[in-house]
């Protein structure tokens, strides 16, 4: 892996930044502070994630509400992009998106493992997805932290060796044996259930013998009851057949009652109705006397009534006409109205006429805004642009002066040391420029008042000229509304003219309506004293039309009554040739169901005697099967303490030999490791270093074991270094990892110059393409292909390239 750019925004001390990363041996370079550790945080966080809320606050820069990291690399020759977000929702920052760009310009949303999984992949890293959370331990191989370091130098013994453990994969021989654990209680659970079973299946057995007794006993009743069944049975069918007899002669004879009972009432009802009807021929004869008093007076009220209705409609017209004749009166007046305002909306339409004219002409005076703004914007670019130049200059010679300000100056042009003469004029020299820049300084601060005093006036001309725009808007407005109100008016003359002949005509009809009135008031009058003869008129009329109709309902009511009396008879006559009797039926019907009664308890008893029996042989079904199942658990039970026996006595011992060989191998090839690097890094010294059995560093002077608190920092750090790389190469073994890619953090604390100076062969032996060094050590420069100078202004971070 190979990483070509690292983009970043909102990350700690950073705005927005792009970094390309060559090949080689890069070095980030700047003061405590500056901001070079943010640079491989977010490198970590791009790579491999973290998702604690302590790392992501951190990395989020304070005030931001989002930022990103994204990061190209390059694998086998083949490009990749990572992106990760980071948004803050509430009191929690998330890593909200996360995607992949592959080779083939293909993009991939991916959850933060998702991603961490397939950048391993690219390393070339088998991943076991039950192992996933052991995956951090790849970093080593890459970037060890320093905090990490210190713990693992500094750290208990104990400690440090299940850092060491989680590395080479050593803490899976413990899960091993803490798995023989859980199989031995698991076994030992199982043949103390073993035990239980045997007495359970005991017990059964003695179950089952009472479960055949039982059974025996139900099938002899059962026996018993079919027998006395039959005998029932026989019995039973002699009295339902006389049962059956009986019930033919009591529903004969209960259908000739119902209808003696049905001709009964029909022959009251009927006879009933033929005195109703005798009645009404009698009303009738008396209502044709009473009709033919009545029917002068009923013609007179006819006649009248198709009067009236004449006339009602006539009035409705004429009223109709009445309403019309007022609304044109109405409009008529307003009409009149509206054309005695006409001059006062010709007055007022030369008014704002006037208005109008001065509007524009104020707007004239205004001028160009646009090419006002214009210019004030190009100056104010020239003046800026002009500012940017001098402050660089100023800042190209306050760095000129802390060089010749500096007990090692050297000349500008041919780098030879400086004589204090040389150094004395240099300075006046610089001085004298910074005096003159910053006085070119102060003449731009004032243009650029100037400047906003112009922009504030054009603002002022800028609301005027919109107040003008929107009153003449308005004005346009109020002129076009009131055009058309005059033309309104003129319209409403003409109208005025066909109003008036149109209300000429109504108001004869309006006249002739009152003659109406007095003509419907006394038809109305004389109606009102006919009504009630009328209506009587009706109701006898109505009646006498029924007459016909009634005397048919008498003859064929006549007819009815006699045939009813007729089947009446024959009725009686049939039910006393049935010959039934009552008490005689009800005592067989008894004795039958009794019978039946006797029969359904004998059934039911066999029925429950069937299903006891057929319970107790499913039981002992069910007892069979769960002997045989204890009976095979038990023989599994043997077997499996057996095997516990086996890996109690053999196999836990193996896996403790087996641990302590491989800790014994990684700890032999570890310590070579450590101290070639130690003896690279210190040439000749009086110094020796090696590790013990617990991984941690020893030193030795002169045969004399040196606590690690009693070194130089240099010596500290190079015994950090030479154990980071060390470590770093067995990772790589261990894991079998396809990376060129190493991570250095403040490597080099404490370090002489001649350390310094060694420190580029050392690098060149390190097997990798890409080396990125942070350091606050200028001198390092000389180790370095490319180096990068990180600084921090008001607060933020800026990374400029050196070499």
């Amino acid at each position: 892996m190979i990483i070509q750019e690292v983009e970043m925004k909102n990350i700690r001390s950073y705005d927005h930044i792009r970094i390309g990363f060559p090949e080689g041996t890069t070095l980030f370079e700047g003061d405590i502070g500056s901001g070079k550790t943010s640079i491989l945080m977010a490198i970590e966080f791009a790579l491999f994630g973290n998702s604690t809320r302590d790392f992501y606050e951190k990395l989020l820069r304070k005030g931001s509400r989002e930022g990103f990291v994204r990061v190209r690399f390059k694998v086998n020759g083949e490009r990749y992009e990572l992106y990760r977000s980071l948004i803050k929702k509430g009191k929690g920052i998330r890593n909200e998106e996360s995607y992949v760009i592959d080779p083939r310009g293909r993009k991939k949303i991916l959850t933060s493992d998702e991603i961490k999984k397939y950048v391993l992949q690219q390393m070339g890293l088998e991943i076991i997805e039950k192992k996933r959370k052991s995956l951090p331990i790849v970093t080593y191989a890459i970037y060890t932290p320093q905090e990490t370091m210190k713990s693992i130098l500094e750290g208990k013994d104990e400690e440090r060796l299940e850092v060491i453990r989680k590395i080479f994969k050593l803490d899976e021989y413990r899960i091993a044996r803490d798995n023989v654990d859980i199989v031995v209680s698991n076994v030992d659970s199982e043949i103390k259930l073993a035990r239980e079973l045997t007495e359970e299946k005991e017990e059964i057995q003695s179950e089952m013998e009472r479960l055949r007794e039982d059974t025996k006993k139900l099938e002899t009743e059962r026996e018993v009851l079919e027998k006395e069944r039959e005998k029932k049975r026989a019995k039973m069918k002699e009295a339902e057949k006389d049962y059956d007899a009986w019930e033919v002669k009591r529903r004969k004879h209960q259908e000739i009652e119902k209808r003696i009972a049905m001709l009964r009432a029909s022959l009251e009802k009927d006879e009933e109705e033929l005195k109703k009807r005798l009645g009404e021929m009698d009303e009738i004869k008396r209502a044709k006397d009473e009709l033919r008093k009545l029917q002068e007076d009923a013609g007179r009220y006819e006649n009248l009534r198709k009067g009236v209705e004449k006339i009602r409609n006539k009035l409705k017209e004429l009223q109709e006409i009445e309403k019309n004749y007022a609304r044109i009166e109405e409009r008529i007046r307003n009409y009149e109205m509206d054309i005695e305002g006409r001059k006062e909306i010709e007055r007022r339409i030369a008014e704002l006429k006037e208005r109008l004219f001065d509007i524009v002409n104020n707007l004239e005076e205004i001028g160009d805004l646009d090419a006002m703004r214009e210019d004030i914007e190009r100056r104010s670019r020239d003046i800026y642009g002009k500012m940017r130049s001098i402050k660089e200059k100023i800042r190209e010679k306050e760095e000129e002066r802390k060089n010749l300000q500096s007990i090692e100056a050297v000349c500008p042009t041919c780098r030879r040391p400086l004589s204090m003469e040389e150094k004395e004029r240099l300075l006046n020299e610089n001085e004298n420029e910074l005096s003159k820049l910053r006085r070119e300084i102060t003449g731009i601060e004032r243009e650029l008042k100037n400047l906003e005093t112009e922009r504030e006036e054009l603002q002022n001309k800028e609301k005027r000229y919109k107040r003008l725009e929107i009153e003449r808007t308005k004005v346009d407005e109020q002129i076009t509304a009131l055009n058309s109100r005059l033309e309104e008016i003129l319209k409403e003359q003409d109208k005025l003219k066909k109003l008036i002949v149109e209300k000429v005509e109504m108001r004869k009809s309006v006249e002739e309506m009152e003659k109406f009135k007095v003509e419907y008031e006394k038809a109305i009058d004389e109606m009102k004293a006919l009504e009630n003869k009328w209506r009587r008129y009706i109701q006898l009329k109505d009646r006498v039309k029924r007459e016909g109709e009634i005397m048919n309902i008498v003859e064929n009511l006549k007819g009815e009554i006699s045939k009813l009396k007729h089947e009446l008879k024959t009725k009686y006559e049939e039910i006393e040739n049935i010959g039934y009797v009552e008490e005689k039926y009800k005592e067989i019907r008894e004795e039958y169901q009794n019978l039946r009664v006797e029969m359904a308890r004998i059934d039911e008893s066999i029925k429950r005697i069937s299903e006891q029996l057929q319970n107790s042989i499913d039981m002992m079904k069910e007892r069979r099967e769960l002997l045989s199942h204890l009976q095979e658990k038990i023989e599994n039970a043997r077997r499996m303490e057996e095997i516990r026996n086996w890996l109690e006595e053999k196999f836990r011992p193996a896996l403790e030999d087996i641990e302590k060989m491989r800790l014994a191998a990684i700890n032999e090839e570890f310590r070579m490791l450590f101290e070639e690097w130690f003896n690279e890094l210190l040439g000749e010294s009086d110094y020796s270093a090696t590790v013990d059995e617990n991984f941690k560093p020893v030193v030795r002077y002169e045969n004399y074991d040196m606590s690690l608190g009693t070194l130089s920092g240099g010596e500290r750090t190079s015994i950090a270094l030479a154990y980071r790389l060390a470590l770093n190469t067995m990772v790589k073994r261990a894991l079998g990892l396809k990376s060129n890619l190493l991570i250095l953090d403040e490597p080099t604390d404490g370090f002489s110059k001649d350390q310094l100076y060694k420190l580029k062969d050392i690098l060149e032996k390190i097997d990798t393409n890409q080396i990125i060094i942070v350091s606050h050590e200028k001198e390092l420069r000389n180790v370095a292909d490319t180096v990068f100078r990180i600084e921090k202004i008001s607060g933020k971070s800026i990374v400029r390239k050196i070499v």
